[in-house]
């Protein structure tokens, strides 16, 4: 066997594929300009990690482990212009001193997972691999690398207005079982969620997920599908007693989220659903199946936000 043959021979998984094929693939990585130099040429090795996984497929998992390491060192960058003089922190340390700097639009359980995985990294228990599956990964250390990059008020402000609509949806009681109606049509939701809110906007965009009742047929509560979601992109949301309503950004139009009581005629439909829901003996498994749903639609306005 030569050189060429033990080194460049594409992976299994990947026979199929040729190399520009493959690379087509990788997730693109963009930074805000406030990103440092440094930052940037860990992720351009990054980058190389991921496109020759195609011939060592091992290589994607040291690509992420890099990432994660490349984050440590981001925050420690950033940490030193708010404290030129601050002692070397652990990552531990650092989350925490940059979450209460107002550093981060994820929440600190995000953070700790990050944390938990690098230690994975860094004190391995033994050998394993997860190759390509890791790419998704990637992608979201980058977001919490802009993150911390990010204007600070515009954030604090962000905040607010997340803190002012949840609060606004809980009082009118439409934070859980809902109507949503456009023109004359009503239709029932088993939940309505604000997942992302941008105020880089002259009129911040705020993006709702919606998922309508779903199928509970299925062989086990541990079996069933995982609810359909729809998300919705609207500004200008004004709370009005028991109802929301607001302009779908796309198309113009008027859409209101309203009490079940309000329409006799999904009364009787969503009685029998929630019904048969109560049954399930894990009902909370379907909220848990959520989260992926909510990330898949914010996918698009996560890519402008950090571009802005």
């Amino acid at each position: 066997m030569n050189y060429k043959e033990k080194f460049l021979t594409p992976y299994g998984l990947f026979n199929n594929l040729t190399f520009e094929e493959f690379c087509s693939k990788i997730p693109k990585i963009r930074f805000r300009r406030e990103v440092p130099e440094d930052v940037l040429k860990d992720f351009e090795v990054i980058e190389k990690l991921m496109a020759f996984s195609y011939y060592e497929y091992r290589f994607s998992d040291e690509a992420f482990s890099k990432s994660l390491r490349t984050f440590e060192m981001a925050m420690k960058l950033r940490l030193k212009e708010f404290e030129p003089l601050s002692k070397k922190l652990m990552f531990d340390a650092l989350i925490k001193k940059l979450t209460k700097l107002n550093l981060f639009d994820s929440d600190i359980q995000t953070l700790i997972d990050a944390k938990s995985l690098r230690n994975t990294f860094s004190h391995p228990e033994n050998h394993g691999f997860a190759g390509t599956m890791y790419w998704h990964g990637i992608k979201k250390t980058s977001y919490l690398i802009n993150e911390i990059f990010d204007n600070v008020s515009l954030r604090i402000k962000r905040r607010e207005l997340i803190n002012n609509f949840n609060e606004r949806q809980q009082k009118a009681s439409l934070g859980g079982y809902c109507a949503y109606v456009i023109g004359s049509k009503a239709a029932l939701l088993y939940k309505m969620q604000l997942i992302f809110l941008n105020n880089k906007f002259e009129f911040p965009l705020y993006v709702l997920a919606c998922t309508p009742l779903f199928d509970l047929e299925s062989d086990s509560d541990l079996g069933g599908k995982v609810p359909y979601v729809f998300g919705l992109r609207v500004n200008c949301p004004v709370f009005d007693g028991n109802s929301l309503n607001a302009k779908i950004l796309e198309t113009g139009q008027s859409i209101s989220f309203e009490l079940i009581q309000k329409y006799s005629v999904l009364h009787t439909p969503f009685s029998n659903w929630k019904s048969e829901f109560e049954k399930k003996k894990y009902p909370e498994i379907y909220d848990l199946s959520l989260g992926h749903s909510y990330y898949d639609l914010l996918e698009q306005d996560l890519e402008l936000f950090h571009k802005m």
